[in-house]
Protein backbone atom coordinates (compact mmCIF):
# COMPACT_ATOMS: atom_id res chain seq x y z
CA UNK A 1 0.00 0.00 0.00
CA UNK A 2 1.35 3.39 -1.03
CA UNK A 3 1.42 6.55 1.08
CA UNK A 4 -1.91 8.18 1.80
CA UNK A 5 -2.72 11.01 -0.63
CA UNK A 6 -4.99 13.94 0.15
CA UNK A 7 -7.49 14.42 -2.66
CA UNK A 8 -9.74 17.47 -2.89
CA UNK A 9 -12.93 16.98 -4.93
CA UNK A 10 -14.38 20.27 -6.16
CA UNK A 11 -17.87 19.80 -7.61
CA UNK A 12 -21.27 21.37 -6.91
CA UNK A 13 -23.05 18.05 -7.62
CA UNK A 14 -23.43 15.90 -4.51
CA UNK A 15 -24.12 12.89 -6.72
CA UNK A 16 -20.89 13.41 -8.70
CA UNK A 17 -18.84 13.87 -5.54
CA UNK A 18 -20.17 10.64 -4.07
CA UNK A 19 -19.43 8.79 -7.32
CA UNK A 20 -15.84 10.04 -7.28
CA UNK A 21 -15.49 8.96 -3.63
CA UNK A 22 -16.62 5.45 -4.57
CA UNK A 23 -14.18 5.31 -7.49
CA UNK A 24 -11.33 6.43 -5.25
CA UNK A 25 -12.02 3.58 -2.81
CA UNK A 26 -11.98 0.88 -5.51
CA UNK A 27 -8.19 0.38 -5.75
CA UNK A 28 -6.46 -1.11 -2.72
CA UNK A 29 -3.07 -0.07 -4.15
CA UNK A 30 -3.95 3.60 -3.52
CA UNK A 31 -4.98 5.09 -0.19
CA UNK A 32 -6.65 8.49 -0.17
CA UNK A 33 -7.80 11.02 2.36
CA UNK A 34 -10.71 12.73 0.59
CA UNK A 35 -11.97 16.25 1.16
CA UNK A 36 -14.85 17.96 -0.66
CA UNK A 37 -15.76 21.47 -1.76
CA UNK A 38 -18.95 22.56 -3.51
CA UNK A 39 -17.68 25.88 -4.87
CA UNK A 40 -14.47 27.33 -6.22
CA UNK A 41 -14.11 29.81 -3.36
CA UNK A 42 -14.61 27.09 -0.76
CA UNK A 43 -11.93 24.98 -2.47
CA UNK A 44 -9.47 27.88 -2.52
CA UNK A 45 -10.06 28.58 1.17
CA UNK A 46 -9.39 24.92 1.96
CA UNK A 47 -6.18 24.91 -0.10
CA UNK A 48 -4.95 28.03 1.67
CA UNK A 49 -5.29 26.20 4.97
CA UNK A 50 -3.97 22.84 3.81
CA UNK A 51 -2.59 21.83 0.44
CA UNK A 52 -3.68 18.72 -1.47
CA UNK A 53 -1.79 16.04 -3.35
CA UNK A 54 -4.30 16.31 -6.18
CA UNK A 55 -7.45 18.30 -7.00
CA UNK A 56 -10.33 16.83 -8.98
CA UNK A 57 -11.85 20.01 -10.37
CA UNK A 58 -15.26 20.37 -12.05
CA UNK A 59 -15.07 22.65 -15.08
CA UNK A 60 -18.53 24.16 -14.36
CA UNK A 61 -18.99 25.60 -10.88
CA UNK A 62 -21.70 27.95 -9.57
CA UNK A 63 -19.36 30.80 -8.60
CA UNK A 64 -16.18 30.49 -10.66
CA UNK A 65 -15.51 28.42 -13.74
CA UNK A 66 -12.89 25.71 -13.58
CA UNK A 67 -10.23 27.74 -15.44
CA UNK A 68 -10.56 30.62 -12.97
CA UNK A 69 -10.21 28.24 -10.03
CA UNK A 70 -7.25 26.57 -11.72
CA UNK A 71 -5.55 29.95 -12.12
CA UNK A 72 -6.13 30.75 -8.46
CA UNK A 73 -4.78 27.35 -7.40
CA UNK A 74 -1.61 28.02 -9.40
CA UNK A 75 -1.36 31.36 -7.62
CA UNK A 76 -1.63 29.73 -4.20
CA UNK A 77 0.66 26.81 -4.94
CA UNK A 78 1.81 26.18 -8.48
CA UNK A 79 2.74 22.62 -7.60
CA UNK A 80 -0.72 21.21 -6.83
CA UNK A 81 -1.69 18.64 -9.51
CA UNK A 82 -5.14 19.24 -11.02
CA UNK A 83 -7.31 16.85 -13.00
CA UNK A 84 -10.11 18.72 -14.78
CA UNK A 85 -13.53 17.02 -14.94
CA UNK A 86 -16.37 18.07 -17.22
CA UNK A 87 -19.65 16.74 -18.43
CA UNK A 88 -19.00 18.22 -21.89
CA UNK A 89 -17.16 16.14 -24.46
CA UNK A 90 -15.48 19.21 -25.87
CA UNK A 91 -11.88 19.10 -27.12
CA UNK A 92 -11.63 22.88 -26.79
CA UNK A 93 -12.29 22.58 -23.05
CA UNK A 94 -9.60 19.91 -22.77
CA UNK A 95 -7.06 22.05 -24.63
CA UNK A 96 -7.91 25.15 -22.57
CA UNK A 97 -7.58 23.17 -19.36
CA UNK A 98 -4.18 21.73 -20.26
CA UNK A 99 -2.89 25.13 -21.39
CA UNK A 100 -4.07 26.67 -18.13
CA UNK A 101 -2.01 24.17 -16.14
CA UNK A 102 -4.18 21.09 -15.58
CA UNK A 103 -2.19 17.86 -15.65
CA UNK A 104 -5.04 15.76 -17.04
CA UNK A 105 -8.62 15.93 -18.29
CA UNK A 106 -11.51 13.44 -17.93
CA UNK A 107 -15.12 13.50 -19.12
CA UNK A 108 -17.47 12.65 -16.28
CA UNK A 109 -19.46 10.17 -18.33
CA UNK A 110 -16.28 8.23 -19.12
CA UNK A 111 -14.75 8.18 -15.62
CA UNK A 112 -13.93 4.72 -14.25
CA UNK A 113 -12.01 3.72 -11.13
CA UNK A 114 -9.10 2.66 -13.35
CA UNK A 115 -8.73 5.80 -15.45
CA UNK A 116 -9.39 8.06 -12.44
CA UNK A 117 -6.63 6.44 -10.38
CA UNK A 118 -4.33 6.52 -13.42
CA UNK A 119 -5.06 10.22 -14.02
CA UNK A 120 -4.32 11.06 -10.37
CA UNK A 121 -1.05 9.12 -10.34
CA UNK A 122 0.06 10.64 -13.65
CA UNK A 123 -0.84 14.15 -12.47
CA UNK A 124 1.12 13.74 -9.24
CA UNK A 125 4.11 12.26 -11.09
CA UNK A 126 4.07 15.06 -13.69
CA UNK A 127 4.18 17.76 -11.04
CA UNK A 128 6.87 15.93 -9.08
CA UNK A 129 8.96 15.56 -12.24
CA UNK A 130 8.46 19.23 -13.12
CA UNK A 131 9.52 20.21 -9.62
CA UNK A 132 12.61 18.05 -9.94
CA UNK A 133 13.45 19.61 -13.30
CA UNK A 134 13.05 23.12 -11.88
CA UNK A 135 15.25 22.25 -8.91
CA UNK A 136 17.93 20.85 -11.23
CA UNK A 137 17.68 23.93 -13.43
CA UNK A 138 18.03 26.24 -10.45
CA UNK A 139 20.99 24.22 -9.19
CA UNK A 140 22.61 24.32 -12.63
CA UNK A 141 22.11 28.07 -12.88
CA UNK A 142 23.58 28.53 -9.41
CA UNK A 143 26.54 26.32 -10.30
CA UNK A 144 27.11 28.21 -13.55
CA UNK A 145 27.03 31.53 -11.72
CA UNK A 146 29.58 30.25 -9.21
CA UNK A 147 31.83 28.92 -11.98
CA UNK A 148 31.62 32.20 -13.88
CA UNK A 149 32.39 34.15 -10.71
CA UNK A 150 35.30 31.83 -9.98
CA UNK A 151 36.66 32.29 -13.51
CA UNK A 152 36.29 36.04 -13.19
CA UNK A 153 38.03 36.21 -9.81
CA UNK A 154 40.87 33.92 -10.88
CA UNK A 155 41.48 35.66 -14.19
CA UNK A 156 41.16 39.13 -12.63
CA UNK A 157 43.41 38.41 -9.64
CA UNK A 158 46.09 36.79 -11.80
CA UNK A 159 46.49 39.90 -13.92
CA UNK A 160 48.68 41.87 -11.48
CA UNK A 161 51.29 39.18 -10.67
CA UNK A 162 51.43 38.14 -14.30
CA UNK A 163 52.13 41.72 -15.38
CA UNK A 164 55.06 41.76 -12.96
CA UNK A 165 56.36 38.45 -14.29
CA UNK A 166 56.07 39.65 -17.86
CA UNK A 167 57.80 42.98 -17.10
CA UNK A 168 60.74 41.28 -15.40
CA UNK A 169 61.01 38.75 -18.22
CA UNK A 170 61.22 41.59 -20.74
CA UNK A 171 63.79 43.35 -18.55
CA UNK A 172 65.93 40.19 -18.45
CA UNK A 173 65.56 39.90 -22.22
CA UNK A 174 66.73 43.47 -22.86
CA UNK A 175 69.57 43.27 -20.33
CA UNK A 176 71.07 39.88 -20.99
CA UNK A 177 70.24 38.98 -24.61
CA UNK A 178 73.48 38.22 -26.42
CA UNK A 179 75.51 38.28 -23.21
CA UNK A 180 74.80 34.67 -22.32
CA UNK A 181 74.85 31.52 -24.39
CA UNK A 182 72.54 30.90 -27.34
CA UNK A 183 70.86 28.27 -25.22
CA UNK A 184 70.17 30.90 -22.54
CA UNK A 185 68.78 33.28 -25.15
CA UNK A 186 66.40 30.51 -26.21
CA UNK A 187 65.29 30.03 -22.63
CA UNK A 188 64.62 33.75 -22.29
CA UNK A 189 62.53 33.71 -25.48
CA UNK A 190 60.59 30.75 -24.15
CA UNK A 191 59.82 32.48 -20.83
CA UNK A 192 58.83 35.78 -22.48
CA UNK A 193 56.58 34.04 -25.01
CA UNK A 194 55.02 31.93 -22.29
CA UNK A 195 54.26 34.97 -20.13
CA UNK A 196 52.70 36.83 -23.05
CA UNK A 197 50.58 33.82 -24.00
CA UNK A 198 49.48 33.35 -20.40
CA UNK A 199 48.39 36.98 -20.27
CA UNK A 200 46.34 36.56 -23.45
CA UNK A 201 44.71 33.40 -22.06
CA UNK A 202 43.78 35.14 -18.80
CA UNK A 203 42.41 38.19 -20.59
CA UNK A 204 40.27 35.99 -22.84
CA UNK A 205 39.07 33.94 -19.89
CA UNK A 206 38.09 37.17 -18.17
CA UNK A 207 36.09 38.27 -21.22
CA UNK A 208 34.42 34.87 -21.48
CA UNK A 209 33.48 34.83 -17.78
CA UNK A 210 31.76 38.21 -18.11
CA UNK A 211 29.46 37.12 -20.92
CA UNK A 212 26.70 36.55 -18.36
CA UNK A 213 27.21 39.70 -16.34
CA UNK A 214 27.66 42.67 -18.66
CA UNK A 215 25.25 42.35 -21.54
CA UNK A 216 23.23 45.20 -22.95
CA UNK A 217 19.49 45.27 -23.73
CA UNK A 218 18.47 44.16 -27.20
CA UNK A 219 17.75 47.03 -29.57
CA UNK A 220 17.21 47.59 -33.32
CA UNK A 221 20.64 47.08 -34.89
CA UNK A 222 21.66 48.17 -38.39
CA UNK A 223 23.88 45.30 -39.56
CA UNK A 224 25.34 47.30 -42.46
CA UNK A 225 26.62 49.86 -39.99
CA UNK A 226 28.00 47.16 -37.72
CA UNK A 227 29.85 45.65 -40.69
CA UNK A 228 31.40 49.02 -41.55
CA UNK A 229 32.55 49.51 -37.95
CA UNK A 230 34.00 46.00 -37.77
CA UNK A 231 35.98 46.35 -41.01
CA UNK A 232 37.29 49.70 -39.76
CA UNK A 233 38.48 47.96 -36.58
CA UNK A 234 40.19 45.29 -38.69
CA UNK A 235 41.64 47.74 -41.24
CA UNK A 236 45.27 46.99 -40.34
CA UNK A 237 45.07 43.23 -40.76
CA UNK A 238 42.90 43.60 -43.86
CA UNK A 239 45.48 45.93 -45.45
CA UNK A 240 48.40 43.71 -44.44
CA UNK A 241 46.88 40.62 -46.07
CA UNK A 242 45.24 42.43 -48.99
CA UNK A 243 41.98 40.76 -48.00
CA UNK A 244 38.77 41.47 -49.91
CA UNK A 245 35.96 41.79 -47.38
CA UNK A 246 32.52 42.39 -48.90
CA UNK A 247 28.88 42.22 -47.93
CA UNK A 248 25.37 42.10 -49.30
CA UNK A 249 22.81 44.63 -48.15
CA UNK A 250 22.28 43.41 -44.59
CA UNK A 251 19.04 43.63 -42.56
CA UNK A 252 18.21 45.28 -39.29
CA UNK A 253 17.88 42.88 -36.33
CA UNK A 254 17.00 43.15 -32.66
CA UNK A 255 20.20 42.38 -30.75
CA UNK A 256 22.78 43.44 -28.24
CA UNK A 257 24.61 45.68 -30.69
CA UNK A 258 28.05 45.33 -29.09
CA UNK A 259 27.88 41.56 -28.85
CA UNK A 260 26.52 41.20 -32.36
CA UNK A 261 29.44 43.28 -33.62
CA UNK A 262 31.91 41.09 -31.73
CA UNK A 263 30.52 37.97 -33.40
CA UNK A 264 30.88 39.51 -36.86
CA UNK A 265 34.36 40.80 -36.02
CA UNK A 266 35.56 37.44 -34.67
CA UNK A 267 34.30 35.59 -37.73
CA UNK A 268 35.76 38.04 -40.25
CA UNK A 269 39.09 38.19 -38.38
CA UNK A 270 39.27 34.40 -38.36
CA UNK A 271 38.46 34.21 -42.05
CA UNK A 272 41.26 36.66 -42.86
CA UNK A 273 43.75 34.98 -40.51
CA UNK A 274 43.17 31.39 -41.62
CA UNK A 275 43.81 31.98 -45.32
CA UNK A 276 45.69 29.77 -47.72
CA UNK A 277 47.94 30.76 -50.60
CA UNK A 278 45.28 32.88 -52.27
CA UNK A 279 44.38 36.43 -51.30
CA UNK A 280 41.77 36.18 -48.52
CA UNK A 281 38.20 36.76 -49.69
CA UNK A 282 35.42 37.11 -47.13
CA UNK A 283 31.77 37.77 -47.87
CA UNK A 284 28.98 38.45 -45.36
CA UNK A 285 25.35 37.83 -46.33
CA UNK A 286 21.98 37.31 -44.68
CA UNK A 287 18.70 35.70 -45.63
CA UNK A 288 15.31 35.70 -43.93
CA UNK A 289 14.11 32.22 -42.92
CA UNK A 290 10.62 32.96 -41.57
CA UNK A 291 11.61 33.09 -37.90
CA UNK A 292 14.43 35.57 -38.27
CA UNK A 293 17.67 36.04 -40.20
CA UNK A 294 20.36 33.53 -41.14
CA UNK A 295 23.77 35.20 -41.50
CA UNK A 296 26.69 33.68 -43.36
CA UNK A 297 30.38 34.62 -43.22
CA UNK A 298 32.03 32.76 -46.12
CA UNK A 299 35.76 32.61 -46.88
CA UNK A 300 38.23 30.94 -49.25
CA UNK A 301 40.64 29.92 -46.50
CA UNK A 302 42.12 26.64 -45.34
CA UNK A 303 38.79 25.15 -44.27
CA UNK A 304 37.89 23.00 -41.30
CA UNK A 305 37.51 19.23 -41.50
CA UNK A 306 34.07 17.89 -40.61
CA UNK A 307 35.23 16.10 -37.44
CA UNK A 308 36.23 19.46 -35.94
CA UNK A 309 33.02 21.38 -36.66
CA UNK A 310 31.88 21.14 -33.04
CA UNK A 311 35.24 21.21 -31.34
CA UNK A 312 36.14 24.68 -32.62
CA UNK A 313 33.31 26.17 -30.54
CA UNK A 314 34.75 24.82 -27.28
CA UNK A 315 36.79 27.04 -24.96
CA UNK A 316 40.54 27.00 -25.64
CA UNK A 317 40.22 24.30 -28.34
CA UNK A 318 42.68 25.02 -31.14
CA UNK A 319 43.19 22.87 -34.21
CA UNK A 320 46.66 24.30 -34.69
CA UNK A 321 49.40 23.93 -32.11
CA UNK A 322 50.88 26.81 -30.20
CA UNK A 323 53.92 26.80 -32.45
CA UNK A 324 51.88 27.14 -35.65
CA UNK A 325 51.73 30.26 -37.82
CA UNK A 326 48.19 30.96 -36.58
CA UNK A 327 48.15 32.89 -33.32
CA UNK A 328 45.27 32.87 -30.86
CA UNK A 329 44.03 31.42 -27.60
CA UNK A 330 41.06 29.50 -28.96
CA UNK A 331 38.20 31.33 -27.27
CA UNK A 332 36.78 33.59 -30.01
CA UNK A 333 34.34 31.03 -31.39
CA UNK A 334 33.27 29.98 -27.88
CA UNK A 335 32.32 33.61 -27.30
CA UNK A 336 30.47 33.69 -30.62
CA UNK A 337 28.41 30.65 -29.68
CA UNK A 338 27.50 31.98 -26.23
CA UNK A 339 26.46 35.32 -27.69
CA UNK A 340 24.32 33.72 -30.41
CA UNK A 341 22.71 31.35 -27.91
CA UNK A 342 21.95 34.31 -25.66
CA UNK A 343 20.04 35.80 -28.59
CA UNK A 344 18.05 32.57 -29.00
CA UNK A 345 19.90 31.51 -32.17
CA UNK A 346 22.49 28.93 -33.12
CA UNK A 347 25.80 28.87 -34.98
CA UNK A 348 27.35 26.19 -37.15
CA UNK A 349 29.96 25.52 -39.84
CA UNK A 350 29.84 24.18 -43.38
CA UNK A 351 33.25 23.20 -44.74
CA UNK A 352 34.90 20.21 -46.38
CA UNK A 353 38.27 21.13 -44.94
CA UNK A 354 39.71 22.05 -48.34
CA UNK A 355 37.88 24.90 -50.07
CA UNK A 356 37.15 27.47 -47.39
CA UNK A 357 34.50 27.68 -44.70
CA UNK A 358 31.04 29.13 -44.22
CA UNK A 359 30.00 30.11 -40.71
CA UNK A 360 26.23 30.43 -40.31
CA UNK A 361 24.37 31.92 -37.37
CA UNK A 362 20.75 32.83 -36.74
CA UNK A 363 19.19 35.85 -35.05
CA UNK A 364 15.44 35.41 -34.33
CA UNK A 365 13.05 38.20 -35.25
CA UNK A 366 12.34 38.87 -31.60
CA UNK A 367 14.24 37.57 -28.59
CA UNK A 368 12.93 37.56 -25.04
CA UNK A 369 16.23 36.44 -23.55
CA UNK A 370 17.34 38.59 -20.64
CA UNK A 371 20.32 40.88 -21.14
CA UNK A 372 23.39 39.37 -19.64
CA UNK A 373 26.83 40.25 -20.62
CA UNK A 374 29.94 41.83 -21.95
CA UNK A 375 30.49 41.19 -25.63
CA UNK A 376 34.18 41.81 -25.70
CA UNK A 377 36.25 38.89 -26.91
CA UNK A 378 39.36 38.29 -28.89
CA UNK A 379 38.93 37.67 -32.59
CA UNK A 380 40.40 34.22 -32.50
CA UNK A 381 39.28 30.94 -34.01
CA UNK A 382 38.84 28.23 -31.39
CA UNK A 383 41.27 25.83 -32.97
Amino acid sequence: MGPQRRILIVDDSDEDRQALRRYLSKHTSDEFEVAEAETGEQALDMLREQTADCVLLDYNLPDLDGLEVLGEINGIDGQVPVVMLTGMGNETVAVESMKAGAQDYLMKGAVTPTNLHRAIRNAIEKVALQKQIEEHRAELERSNRELEQFAYVVSHDLQAPLRSIRSFCQLIERTYRGKLSKEADGWIDFVVDGAERMQLLIQDLLRYSRLHTRGQPFEPTDCNRVFDEVTANLATVIDETGAQVTRDDLPEVTADRTQFGQVVQNLIANAVKFHGDETPRVHVSAKANGSGQVFCVRDNGIGIATQYHERVFEVFKRLHGESSQYEGTGIGLAICRRVIERHGGRIWIESDGKTGSAFYFTIPQSSRHAPCDDASGAANRDD
